[in-house]
């Protein structure tokens, strides 16, 4: 049996001419041939000119005048010559960074180690801070420290700070001349007073200044000076116009020995007749407990003590350890020196009695 072919149908007809109008094209894209010997020089090539361009830019930012510091600024001196500080810093202009670099470059001038060399060598300066300005300046500003005291001795006189150091030395004719309104202790000793060295503390600072300042307000008397037996002694001596010395504990409270002082001047000394003139000195050492003692041979009359005490008329050193049954004074009703107690210790002693 012949099995006859299928007649085409309408959808094959359409596909088949659909077929027939489509172009056929065939395109080849040429291959680019580049030889071996051309593929080596394009590289080196391009190593060069990379290797060119690292080095200009390397050379650009470390070597290149431009970017070499060459001006320095020094801001915020007042006593300190700037051209010893120039001379720390110029030291570290001509020198090597790894054997290669210039320390000088923009990028490593060594600006910690100028700031600690400047606190290293000027001992008035407080604070330093070097900072690079773009693209060759070093600003280099420097703080001062604020003097507060003036310890004299027979060495000279050194500058102390706020918390009691010394930081500069000068004679005592400089230091008269260049005080101003800062307060001067003299140091009755013959300790050294060395640049560097805690001279006292930072509570001996503020109680030496906050005395000469409060003094002529809360006495209504002028001081001369103030002194001090030791440097490292917690006392200070005040020395009043009048001619007598005060005696202060820079332990003690200093609000209410000038108070006790006030009280003592007014009603013991000027509130029997006598006068300030005629006094030695007033000891304020002992805690709520005042000795004084009068001139010879000054108009007034041999009292006795209040308290059946009376302190070593001719040597107030014995009032610095009450504690020290050697130091104890013994009664001695034809000494021109007193002792006082304080308000407190007498309302006591009336109680018990």
């Amino acid at each position: 049996m012949v099995r006859q072919p299928r007649p085409p149908s309408w959808k094959t007809f359409k596909t088949q001419k659909s077929r027939a109008r489509r172009p056929v094209l065939s395109v080849r894209t040429p291959r680019l041939v580049v030889s071996e010997v051309r593929l080596i020089l394009l590289k080196l090539a391009y190593n060069a000119l990379f290797l060119l361009l690292a080095v200009g830019i390397v050379y650009f930012l470390f070597f290149s005048e431009w970017l070499q510091i060459g001006k320095i600024l020094v801001e915020g001196n007042k006593t300190i010559d700037r051209r010893l500080v120039l001379d720390v810093v110029e030291p570290y202009l001509h020198k090597k960074i790894f054997y290669i670099f210039p320390s000088n470059n923009f990028f490593f001038i060594p600006t910690s180690r100028i700031e600690n060399e400047i606190l290293a060598d000027f001992k008035r300066v407080g604070s330093v801070k070097a900072e690079r300005g773009f693209p060759n300046s070093l600003a280099i500003r420097v703080e001062e420290k604020k003097a507060v005291l003036l310890f004299c001795g027979n060495g000279g006189c050194v500058w102390v700070d706020e918390e009691g150091v010394a930081y500069n030395k000068s004679s005592y004719a400089e230091a008269l001349a260049d005080s101003g309104e800062v307060v001067i202790v003299q140091d009755n000793s013959n300790s050294s007073l060395e640049v560097g060295r805690a001279v006292t503390t930072a509570a001996y600072v503020d109680y030496a200044n906050r005395l000469w300042h409060l003094f002529p307000d809360k006495i209504g008397k002028e001081l001369t000076c103030l002194s001090t037996p030791l440097s490292s002694a917690q006392e200070i001596r005040a020395n009043t116009r009048e001619g007598f010395l005060v005696y202060f504990d820079t332990n003690a409270d200093l609000d209410h020995s000038l108070a006790l002082l006030r009280k003592v001047i007014d009603e013991e000394i000027a509130g029997k007749g006598g006068q300030t003139a005629c006094l030695d000195y007033i000891d304020l050492r002992v805690t709520d407990r005042v000795f004084y003692k009068v001139k010879d041979n000054c108009g007034g009359e041999n009292a006795q003590n209040n308290n059946g005490e009376n302190p070593s008329a001719e040597n107030p050193e014995s009032a610095d350890n009450p504690n020290n049954p050697d130091q104890q004074a013994q009664p001695a009703p034809d000494s021109q020196s007193k002792s006082t107690s304080s308000p407190k210790n007498k309302n006591k002693k009336k109680k018990k009695n």
